[in-house]
């Protein structure tokens, strides 16, 4: 789930319809959309990874390690002021 934190009042909202990158070795290798809900999915092959939306703002957590056949929840972040 993406989240934005910081910002106008209440501070904190789930980013809909939010285009998210994913890359490996400053390469983008996969990019997705997030949903009504913020959510979004993802396959890819095991390895770490880093994720930005499509603007190139980078997201928290900074890296993501992918395992072997795991389906990994994360809860991403975008620090505004």
């Amino acid at each position: 789930t993406l989240w934005m934190i910081g910002g106008p009042a209440p501070g904190h909202r789930v980013l809909r319809n939010t285009g998210i990158r994913v890359l490996a070795a400053n390469r983008v290798v996969a990019s997705t959309t997030t949903d009504g809900r913020g959510r979004f999915h993802v396959t890819l092959a095991p390895g770490r990874y880093r994720l930005a939306l499509t603007n190139g703002s980078l997201l928290l957590p900074r890296h993501v390690d992918v395992a072997t056949s795991q389906t990994a929840r994360i809860r991403l972040t975008l620090s505004v002021k």
